[in-house]
């Protein structure tokens, strides 16, 4: 779920239907347009490593949480950082896999991304034109 101070994204795809934004206050609902492609950035540090985009309807929440993952990993991890993110809980070898985060950012764009390391990916959400999808404020909806 992408959420905000004070509202919430619907668990729903973000992407192929118009967006549902629900005030938890005031339980009014407020659609806004459609988004079209997650833009995909690799950085390490400052530094632009990848930009590409991917439709929103061939990439579900789920599989894109892991793909920011395996990105991020690649980007930032060797191979052995790797292999001791899967060993069993509790084991010398374990150590935590990378998190994914989403958020609605103060802006109004939504976001997802994993850092690990210098290297973070982050996915935005945009049009055709790739510019990013902002929410509205939802203090003033009617």
């Amino acid at each position: 779920m992408v959420s905000g101070a004070g509202q919430g994204l619907s668990d729903k795809d973000e992407c192929g239907a118009a967006f549902v934004l629900r005030s938890t206050s005031k339980r009014r609902l407020v659609f806004v347009r459609v988004a079209e492609y997650w833009k995909i950035q690799v950085f390490d540090g400052l530094a632009l490593l990848y930009e590409g985009k991917i439709p929103c309807s061939q990439i579900g929440s789920r599989k894109l949480d892991a793909m920011l993952v395996v990105l991020a990993a690649k980007h930032g991890l060797d191979d052995d950082d790797i292999v001791s993110s899967y060993a069993n809980k509790g084991t010398l070898r374990h150590t935590r896999q990378p998190n994914v985060k989403s958020a609605i950012n103060p802006n109004g764009t939504s976001i997802v991304t994993c850092w690990v390391g210098q290297a973070h990916v982050i996915a935005t959400l945009v049009d055709d034109d790739m510019n990013p999808i902002i929410f509205p404020s939802l203090s003033g909806a009617t």
